[in-house]
């Protein structure tokens, strides 16, 4: 039993990284900066990471330097009405990231659950599991 729910652990973290991934490669947005004024701000930010937190007020940099950044986000609402439209090109990234999450928490919880020798700690991991689901999916629903 425990290596059957390894296996989906397994299966769902896949979906899981699939799902992210595909998302930011078709959904995603791109914002780059460049310039002196993001070089000096990521000089900064490595001067502040050595001297244990101290942000300096001014850095010197010269040059050029670009920041590149990637986001992606959707509502439960916007995954509700691409699924109403069925639109599955577009929603099948998202279903497959919010599946391969919600399988990788409950196999999870589960495999704990039949691995581990104190079955209170394991049974109050599934019980928070199944609440973290049922709330989600509460949330879905209401979208």
């Amino acid at each position: 039993m425990l290596v059957i729910l390894i296996v989906l652990t397994s299966i769902s973290a896949l979906c899981l990284i699939v799902g992210f991934v595909w998302m930011l490669s078709t959904m995603g947005q791109t914002v780059t900066r460049s310039g002196d004024e993001v070089g000096a701000g990521i000089m900064a930010e490595q001067m502040a990471a050595e001297e244990g937190g101290a942000t300096p007020q001014r850095s010197a940099f010269k040059g050029k330097a670009v920041a590149s950044r990637r986001e992606a986000d959707i509502s439960f609402r916007d995954v509700w009405r691409l699924v109403e439209a069925r639109e599955w090109g577009k929603v099948l990234p998202v279903l497959l990231l919010f599946g391969g999450l919600m399988g990788f928490l409950l196999f999870g919880a589960l495999a704990l659950f039949a691995g581990m020798e104190n079955k209170w700690v394991g049974g109050f991991l599934v019980v928070m599991a199944l609440y973290i689901l049922v709330r989600t999916m509460l949330a879905f629903v209401k979208a």
